[in-house]
């Protein structure tokens, strides 16, 4: 059979997939970290440590 192909280059056409996995991967878990980050600004920004205003001070 003359249409098989040697060992090293079906291991080099192999490699491509798992590069894009592992991008993909890497793009999942910035969006996480990303989007929690934002989370976490947005509640503080909502929920500030200054005290409320309606209070009586004396």
């Amino acid at each position: 059979m003359q249409n098989e192909a040697p060992p090293a280059e079906m291991n080099r056409r192999r490699t491509w997939p798992w590069v894009l996995a592992a991008m993909v991967i890497l793009g999942v878990v910035l969006a996480v970290v990303w989007v929690r980050a934002e989370m976490r600004r947005i509640h503080e920004q909502r929920e500030p440590d200054m005290p409320s205003s309606g209070g009586s001070l004396r």
